[in-house]
């Protein structure tokens, strides 16, 4: 047996200890890149006739960028530096340990309060119908049809908070093939089947997540494209603490950054948001109230140098070079029609476990027992009325941040 190689001894930095602890505190705390992002693969799997449970892996290790991965990193760099061991405690407000398998010893810890966990599902070749939505669960007659095991996939999902997507990509089949995840069925008379997802089948997956504050969904771009070399420039250009202020998010990978794009401010009011919410009034169609208008109106007329007119001017130029990104309109539409959809959920009596009840037959014990599978089968437990209308919905651009410095610096560096 050959003789095990020995581990190469940790890289000694001789100076860096010297350094005020309060500026080492500041260096970790920056090669931690919070927020982060995570990447988790999800599939199903069958342990019933009619049953599925939901799969959680991480990706390979050796296409993996997630957050995760750099935590674990730095954590082995820095096992014997109190400061860094202090800074990537005090660096997380809410840990939790994603529930993936991992060897011995590992964990994959993020911060729920800011992280942003990524599911990707794969191409579906079974054949079989998984449904995700409570109604569509109960309407739909199809013996291929399998349902979700939903105690077990809530206790899975439990504490996460932000939730994304990736949306495009030749791969990414319609919502309306049955190669999709989140299958548009018959009855929704092709209302979806245009789009990557079925609007009320993803639903019925973030109704299992029942802490769940935001959902974004990234655009499938390459990131050398000119349209998001154009956008990254000028999203960079806009000051962090007015994108910090106006909810222009930034997250980050091991090797990436993810930007915020926009939803179309023209469409939602009074104020100019960079996300919407479920409570949000948005206009598909038609021009917006007057009311609206004129508060927008002054909005733009606040001076161009303060803070607000800043952020305007700056928002209108990003959305401006949003219309070139792939997938944008798409995005946006899909939204505005997930809002919709939630509200309609929440609207009772909709679905065909909540019948309307003649007024003497409330107090029923059967009726009684119908309202309560209701709330079992949209989680309502949890997803109150409350944090239903504050579901934030964002979109998101991958992006390569030093290409961008650099193509800048290459502009600005005269030629001879």
């Amino acid at each position: 047996m050959s003789p095990k190689k020995a581990e190469p001894d940790a890289v000694a930095w001789p100076l860096f200890g010297r350094l005020p602890v309060e500026i080492q505190i500041m260096i970790f705390h920056e090669a931690l890149r919070k927020p982060q992002i995570h990447f988790v693969n999800a599939s199903r799997r069958e342990v019933g006739p009619v049953t599925w449970e939901l799969v959680l892996k991480s990706r390979d290790k050796r296409g993996d960028t997630s957050g995760y991965r750099l935590m674990k990193n730095i954590q082995d760099v820095a096992r014997d530096s109190p400061v860094a061991a202090e800074s990537i405690l005090k660096s997380a407000l809410q840990p939790l340990l994603l529930p993936i398998s991992a060897r011995p010893n590992d964990s994959w810890k993020i911060d729920a309060a800011t992280d942003l966990v990524v599911f990707e599902f794969g191409v579906d070749k079974s054949d079989k119908l998984w449904l995700w939505h409570p109604r569509n669960q109960l309407v739909d007659l199809n013996h291929l049809a399998s349902h979700i095991d939903s105690r077990q996939v809530r206790e899975d999902l439990k504490g996460i908070r932000k939730v994304a997507f990736v949306y495009g990509g030749n791969k990414q089949p319609q919502a309306g093939s049955s190669e999709s995840v989140f299958q548009c069925l018959q009855h929704h008379n092709g209302r979806h089947s245009s789009l990557k997802f079925c609007t009320e089948e993803l639903l019925g997956f973030i109704y299992q997540l029942s802490d769940i504050e935001a959902v974004y969904f990234i655009l499938h771009h390459r990131v050398n494209k000119k349209p998001v070399t154009n956008y990254a420039a000028s999203y960079f250009s806009v000051p962090a603490a007015i994108r910090n202020t106006f909810g222009l998010k930034t997250f980050y990978s091991t090797t990436r950054s993810y930007i915020t794009v926009p939803l179309p401010s023209c469409e939602i009011g009074p104020v100019f948001h960079a996300t919407w919410k479920t409570k949000d009034h948005i206009w598909l169609h038609g021009p917006s109230p007057p009311l609206v208008n004129a508060v927008r109106e002054a909005a733009m007329a606040s001076p161009p140098n303060s803070r607000e007119g800043r952020y305007v001017e700056n928002v209108r130029k990003l959305s401006y070079l949003a219309h070139e990104l792939d997938h944008h309109e798409e995005v946006y539409l899909l939204i505005a029609q997930m809002i919709l959809q939630i509200r309609a959920d929440q609207d009772t009596p909709l679905s065909p476990d909540w019948p309307l009840p003649i007024p003497p037959e409330v107090n029923t014990a059967q009726f009684r027992t119908l309202q309560q599978h209701h709330q079992q089968r949209y989680n309502l437990e949890n997803l109150t009325k409350e944090r239903r209308d504050n579901l934030e919905f964002g979109m998101l651009l991958m992006v390569d941040e030093t290409a961008v410095f650099k193509s800048e610096k290459n502009q600005s560096e005269p030629t001879s």
